[in-house]
Order: structure tokens, then C-alpha cells, then sequence
């Protein structure tokens, strides 16, 4: 099967919601402001890189951004053998101290999609829902203190929400929330994790009744064991779900089943609210918002489908940057602004996408 995503894909999964196929995303500490990212993804040696010279030895798998910060580049330069260790593997070092190439950690590196044993994953779910619905634009946050909400890309909304909104119904793409909350009206600080999901009897004209039966892509899960989106310190006050976090990076697989190269991007100053509804029935009046670099825009643009005739369209809405990730003074990022709701589910036993 092709996995080569669609426009919707390409500015949903920019924004967290990284849409079917997903392999994840990292939290991290650190920022990069060359544009790639180094070392740490997984728990693996920091390397600090500059002007994408060589990265730290050993492979790793996962996709956490490291704790070295490249510059000038990232870690991964435009070109050079990746080293034997393994070259890029789910986010992590370029292995065996070879001269990193191909394409940065963030906007495009190749490499092997590597999910984890699954008897290292922690079943011991929270709340368990799945988005119902999903539209670009609409939300927004204030993400540079300015006062107004940012949300460059929401124009973006006029020729991918209908492709969001088919994708959802037919159940071609399915994102399922865990909250770790257990009161919705008052929660002290929890995760929120994310995961791609999979309909178990491939009817989607039941996956948003409230008693669906969903299961969880294995892919949605770093190494060892742990989900690769997530917001770990989300609260609930009065209802309200709010969650942030500085900066992760996203991986999902393109290209044909089998032989899916990574796609990479970060994503900065990600936050999330939601009105719990009820007992966790769902989350209403959801939004979800962040920034994205212009560079890894133009660099994913080049491997989507794109409608006939909007090359222009992107072009114009990509003339202006306006937010500033390196601190540098300059704009090299765009905001987005992304609406949602969701509904209860059930995640069923065993996990999508398992190697035999």
C-alpha cells in the first residue's frame, strides 16, 4: 500500500496530530537552532554539531529531540555517508561517527521506522478517547506574548479540512488521546498521550459512537516502551485541560509499505485546551496550536500530494514567517492554529503495525 500522505496529512501531522501513518514524536529539552537535532532521542550520548558535521557513535532508535544543540545546519549535513552503526534510525544519533548526510534530524532525514517490543508498552490506560473532529484554523494560541493568537497556516484550512474530515470518516486516519486523569473537573499535574490508531472491524460508521473498539499503532511508541507524544505536565482546572511543552519532534513514515523513510520535523511551543465534557464522555472546544520552521515546511512540501493548482496558494501564504524559534530577531517559523473534539473509546488488546 502507498503511504505517501496527502496535504491534510502534512499540516496536521505538523502539529502533533500526526495523521495515520504515525511513527511519533520525542519531548525535549533542548533547542536547535540550525534547524536539526542531535544525539539524546531515546536516551543516547548528547553530541553538540555544527555545521552538520559528524554526530556521536551508535545508532539509536526513537525520535526525542537530544540534548546537544546543533548549529548552522543540525547534525545531519546535505550530504556524506551516514556512519555503519545504522545511520538514522527513528529519530536518534547518526551511528558509528560516520559523516551524517541525507537530510537533517528536522525536515526529512531517511531512515527506519523501529517500534518497540510491545511487552515493553504500559497498558495501564486513563481516559480513553479518539478525535471525532479535526479542522485547520478556527483556534490558534498566543505563542510570542504579543496579545493576539497566531495562526499564519490557518488558511491552510480551505483545501485540507475536507480532506481531514474524509480521512476521519472512512477511518483512514484515527488519533486517540490518553488522559491520565481521574477527575474532570480538578487534576494536578498529568500526561496526555497521543497515539495513531487503527478501526478493529473495519466499519467506521462506529468509531465515534462512544463504544468503539480502537486499537493502538505499535509504531506510536518510542524504543522502549514509551509514547512519543506526550505532554507531561497537562492540568485540568474547572473543567478546562491545558498542556504545553517548548519544543518536540515528529516522525511518521512515507513512501510504500515496507520500505516508509522518516519524515522529521520539530515542533515548537506545541500547547493544547479542551473542555472536559461530563465524566469524560470527550473534550469539547479543543484546540491545539504551535510553530513550524519555513525550511522543514518547503522540505515536506516536496514529498506530498499536493491539489492541482495550489502551488501559488502555498507560495503566498508561505511569503511571511512570522514567528522567531532561534531567538535570533528574525521570523523563520509559521504558527497554526488547529480545532478539535473527541470522543470516549475503548483501546482494544494488542497493538497495529507489529513486526512478526
Amino acid at each position: 500500500m502507498n503511504r505517501t500522505p496527502t496535504l491534510s496529512t502534512l499540516f496536521a501531522a505538523f502539529f502533533v496530530l500526526g495523521l495515520t501513518p504515525l511513527a511519533g514524536c520525542g519531548t525535549s529539552t533542548a533547542s536547535s537552532p540550525g534547524g536539526g537535532a542531535a544525539g539524546g532521542g531515546g536516551g543516547g550520548a548528547d553530541a553538540d554539531a555544527a555545521g552538520g558535521g559528524e554526530v556521536g557513535d551508535g545508532a539509536q532508535a526513537g525520535g526525542g529531540v537530544g540534548e546537544g544543540a546543533p548549529d548552522d545546519g543540525g547534525a545531519v549535513g546535505a550530504g556524506g555517508a551516514v556512519g555503519d552503526a545504522g545511520g538514522v534510525e527513528g529519530g536518534g544519533d547518526a551511528g558509528g561517527g560516520g559523516d551524517a548526510g541525507g537530510g537533517g534530524d528536522a525536515g526529512g532525514a531517511a531512515g527506519e521506522v523501529i517500534p518497540p517490543d510491545p511487552a515493553l508498552v504500559d497498558t495501564a490506560w486513563g481516559q480513553t478517547m479518539v478525535l471525532d473532529d479535526l479542522k485547520i484554523g478556527g483556534g490558534g494560541f498566543d505563542l510570542d506574548g504579543d496579545g493576539r493568537s497566531d495562526n499564519a497556516l490557518g488558511v491552510a484550512g480551505m483545501f485540507a479540512n475536507a480532506q481531514l474530515e474524509e480521512a476521519l470518516a472512512t477511518g483512514d486516519t484515527l488519533l486517540l488521546v490518553d488522559l491520565q486523569a481521574t477527575d474532570p473537573n480538578n487534576n494536578a499535574a498529568f500526561p496526555i498521550y497521543m497515539y495513531a490508531g487503527e478501526d478493529t472491524d473495519d466499519d467506521p460508521s462506529n468509531n465515534f459512537n462512544g463504544e468503539a473498539e480502537l486499537q493502538l499503532d505499535i509504531r506510536s511508541f518510542q524504543t522502549d516502551g514509551s509514547p512519543r507524544i506526550a505532554f507531561e505536565d497537562a492540568t485540568i482546572e474547572a473543567g478546562l485541560v491545558s498542556a504545553r511543552t517548548d519544543q518536540f519532534e515528529l516522525a511518521f513514515p512515507v513512501g510504500e509499505e515496507g520500505a516508509e523513510q522518516v519524515f522529521r520535523a520539530t515542533l515548537y511551543k506545541v500547547q493544547m485546551e479542551a473542555t472536559v465534557d461530563g465524566q469524560f464522555a470527550g473534550l469539547v472546544e479543543g484546540k491545539i496550536g504551535g510553530a513550524v520552521r519555513e525550511d522543514e515546511i518547503r522540505t515536506a512540501i516536496t514529498t506530498f500530494d499536493l491539489p492541482e493548482g495550489t502551488d501559488g496558494l502555498i507560495e503566498g501564504f508561505l511569503s511571511t514567517p512570522d514567528f522567531d524559534t532561534d531567538g535570533d530577531g528574525l521570523a523563520d517559523a509559521f504558527s497554526i492554529g488547529l480545532t478539535f473534539t473527541a470522543t470516549t473509546c475503548t483501546f482494544a488488546e494488542g497493538f497495529a503495525n507489529v513486526s512478526e
